[in-house]
């Protein structure tokens, strides 16, 4: 809110003092909560608004940012890098802000375009405890909340406003169903275990040493470790759906695209092994692993079952 009381001083002394002293309105946004029409971002308080309109889907990734990395987006007063506040003669609302054909009332009194300076975006993963059967221990990602602060913006009435902070925006990610049966499958050709349900996939470039046809004693599984080589995990969602095919390809189809795709980066494997008529039943578990994508991650489970295993 200081930050701007420059600017305000300096619209006071244009328009002339009240009695001999410096009419001064303190401008305040911070219980204000950010809103989105498009590429603009905006708060609302009163009859006053504060906005910036910037490159949308580069500037708030569903990602965290590296600490101490900001993303920055430069101000120059043309489209897509604007930064405005507005004073208004009534209480304003969204429709003043994001319609194409503004509502004729309230009318502005001031406005104030920022002809230089950056955005910086700070973005954090905001996680909760995931409370779905079989993902005990878990986390899952909610939202991601966008720190937003400017940072050396000149006006165009010349006023260098060095930092104000705009506060945050939060956006929303993509689900991640994980709505998979027990049943799952391997590759003849390889070691790709993999599960499939219309658009998402887990697979499981597992160790043939876990897998073996022997009957694990009571209370001590297989247990490997994970890795980016061996007993790697992946899962993946598209933007189609997915057939069985498409695992045991190589190389790996192109289609249907990836749309997301989550790797472990750390955990074990236990698979208990069991006879199943004349063949094997493989239970395997995926134990306190994370998956990462980006700079986000998440704790699956403390004890995730992939799925059942039978081989002859």
């Amino acid at each position: 809110m200081k930050k701007f009381l420059g600017l305000i001083v300096f619209a006071a002394l244009l328009s002339g003092c009240d009695d001999g002293e410096i009419q001064v309105k303190a401008l305040n946004f911070s219980d204000a909560t950010a809103q989105n029409c498009g590429n603009i971002i905006y708060k609302l308080n009163g009859t006053e608004a504060l906005f910036f309109q910037i490159p949308y889907e580069t500037s708030f990734l569903n990602d965290a940012t590296p600490v101490g990395t900001p993303i920055t987006i430069p101000i120059d007063g043309t489209a897509n890098h604007r930064i405005f506040y507005r004073a208004y003669n009534g209480p304003v609302a969204a429709a003043n802000i994001c319609e194409t054909v503004q509502p004729g009332t309230p009318q502005i009194t001031e406005e104030w375009n920022a002809t230089s300076g950056n955005i910086d975006i700070t973005s954090t993963a905001v996680t909760v405890a995931n409370t779905t059967p079989g993902f005990e221990g878990g986390e899952k990602i909610i939202r991601y909340r966008h720190s937003i602060v400017f940072r050396n913006v000149t006006y165009q009435n010349g006023q260098i406003e060095t930092f104000y902070d705009f506060g945050t925006y939060d956006t929303t990610p993509s689900a991640l169903p994980f709505n998979f049966d027990d049943q799952i499958d391997k590759c003849d050709s390889s070691n790709t275990i993999y599960n499939y349900n219309g658009s998402e996939a887990i697979t499981l470039n597992i160790d043939p040493a876990l897998i073996l046809s022997q009957i694990t004693p009571a209370g001590s599984p297989r247990i490997g470790a994970i890795s980016d080589t061996e007993n790697s995990v992946s899962y993946r969602t598209f933007a189609g759906q997915i057939l069985a095919s498409y695992f045991c390809t190589t190389p790996a189809p192109t289609t249907p695209a990836i749309s997301q795709q989550w790797d472990a980066i750390d955990g074990t494997i236990e698979v208990t092994t069991t006879t199943n008529g004349t063949g094997f039943l493989h239970e395997i578990h995926l134990k306190n692993v994370h998956l990462k994508k980006g700079n986000s991650s998440f704790l699956l489970a403390t004890d995730y079952l992939l799925g059942n295993l039978i081989t002859n």
